[in-house]
């Protein structure tokens, strides 16, 4: 008489995402399709609030904070919650920024780690836009003079026009800052 043998291999959780890299967002995503936007080819993922130690060529970073705007759960059974904020990915021995979408309810999604302004995007959608209003509460005689604002490469610059009288320069909209350093 023979023996049998029964082996079971099993085991995972179905996830509930899907990781994609090329130069342009894919024309039929699925929800929480992740759309890494890169000529380099995707050879691994990590979802981690720190830097890997030891990565690959063509490893994809995806930065986790408490904080998302594309937070999903990460299963499509029971709940494993991620909130990534930030996309890198290790090309030639450096990690370099991506842009990174999620799909979800049916759109594209941006990400967004913090960021106040980067060369020609104001983040908006966080920031409200940036506003320059003059200060004349202590002295209603005197007229303020809005600064002159320049949005430049790497920086807003910010210069007072004439005046004695205050002013501020802020986002429309108020953020909160207490999850960033």
């Amino acid at each position: 008489m023979g023996e049998g043998l029964i082996v079971r291999r099993g085991g995972g959780a179905n996830l509930n995402y899907k990781v994609v890299g090329g130069t342009s967002t894919p024309s039929s995503p699925s929800e929480n399709t992740i759309w890494v936007n890169t000529s380099t080819a995707i050879t691994s993922h990590i979802f981690s609030a720190t830097q890997p130690t030891s990565p690959a060529a063509g490893m994809v970073w995806f930065k986790t904070r408490n904080i998302s705007p594309v937070a999903m759960n990460a299963l499509k059974k029971n709940g494993l919650w991620v909130y990534p904020t930030a996309c890198q990915q290790y090309i030639s021995g450096a990690w370099v920024s991506k842009t990174v979408k999620t799909y979800q309810n049916g759109s594209w999604v941006d990400w967004w780690d913090g960021q106040l302004y980067t060369a020609n995007n104001t983040y908006d959608e966080y920031t409200g836009g940036w506003i320059a209003k003059g200060d004349v509460s202590w002295c209603e005689a005197v007229s303020p003079g809005l600064p002159s604002v320049e949005f430049r490469e790497d920086s807003i610059y910010v210069e007072k026009n004439g005046g004695n009288a205050g002013y501020t320069f802020t986002p429309a909209k108020k953020i909160n800052l207490s999850e960033f350093k």
